[in-house]
């Protein structure tokens, strides 16, 4: 970001498994973690620098949810608003932020 003359900032990323965050904090490799390749030592390096900060925020608080699984009709509503999506014809409330 420093090339494109944006100010050097720490990215935060949100992460529902608590495993997953567990491996990135701890650097010492276990039986069932052999199978990670390059990319986690990549994550755990930028980690490590303080480039990145992950931080743990339950699934269905993640508006991402709605990219990636089938929700039921509330959180189908729920993940429409955060994204600001409407009906048309129909009044609405602007978005909230969380």
């Amino acid at each position: 970001m420093i090339d494109l003359g944006e100010a050097d900032r720490v990215v935060l990323m949100a992460e529902d498994n608590l495993a997953c965050l567990a491996l990135i904090a701890n650097p010492e490799r276990t039986g069932r973690a052999k199978h990670i390749g390059t990319a986690h030592h990549v994550v755990r390096e930028r980690a490590a620098m303080g480039a990145v900060k992950f931080f743990h925020q339950a699934g269905a608080e993640m508006a991402a949810d709605g990219l990636t699984k089938a929700l039921a009709g509330p959180a189908l509503a729920d993940f429409r608003r955060r994204l600001g999506m409407v009906e048309l014809g129909k009044p609405h409330a602007p978005p909230t932020t969380n």
